[in-house]
């Protein structure tokens, strides 16, 4: 949930001229990419731990409606081939394999498209911005999915992506809850934790530039 987080206060980012829009955009992609690679592992520990090592013979039966209806949306997405695991073999840990990716889609790419990088003083590196690279990865990753309409290939994409998420999140809470209570039955001792004043999703921001001094 932490990459999750940080995509929604990445996107919540104000853009007030073009270069803070292309920073957001880049970001947001980055963490898109990354929570993306990491739904793909969790199926992946899934399969060995959870169900190739059997444990779910011994807690499925155990867990309520919604944890059993959480891994049964898991099973039929990964059954089948899906966005989330190409985007993470092609675009989100295996570098060598996006680039050939990349390579075959750069022909395609506008001619009027800019393709700019923004280096900061020295000592400041952390406030560089390639975008170049995040136009071309993105370009090639959206035209996989559909070239025709790139805006709703992002919207595929990230649809998928939250919706998964969410998935794994009540799978995982309700595996762990039915752990707890199996072994520790009333010996049990939860208690619930009111965090003060927590701020509103929409309203986390998580700026690219930063002022390092």
């Amino acid at each position: 949930m932490i990459l999750n987080n940080a995509l929604h206060a990445a996107s919540s980012q104000e853009a007030d001229s073009e270069l803070l829009r292309k920073a957001r955009t880049a970001q947001c992609l980055f963490f898109a990419r990354i929570l993306t690679g990491k739904l793909a592992e969790c199926w992946e520990l899934f399969q060995q731990k959870f169900f190739g090592g059997q444990l779910s013979r011994k807690y499925v039966p155990i867990l309520n409606p919604q944890g059993i209806e959480a891994l049964d949306r898991i099973r039929k997405y990964f059954g089948k081939l899906n966005l989330i695991q190409s985007i993470r073999n092609n675009y989100a840990f295996h570098y060598s394999q996006s680039s050939e990716q990349i390579d075959q889609h750069l022909h395609l790419v506008p001619e009027t498209a800019a393709l700019e990088l923004y280096l900061s003083p020295e000592g400041e590196g952390a406030n560089c911005l390639f975008d170049f690279s995040c136009l071309l990865s993105t370009f090639a990753l959206l035209n996989e999915i559909d070239g025709s309409d790139h805006q709703k290939a992002m919207n595929k994409w990230l649809s998928e992506v939250f919706d998964v998420a969410i998935w794994f999140r009540d799978a995982c809470d309700e595996i762990m809850f039915a752990i707890a209570t199996k072994y520790l039955g009333e010996k049990l001792d939860a208690e619930a934790v009111e965090i003060p004043d927590p701020p509103k999703l929409r309203d986390v921001t998580l700026p690219y530039f930063v002022g390092l001094s």
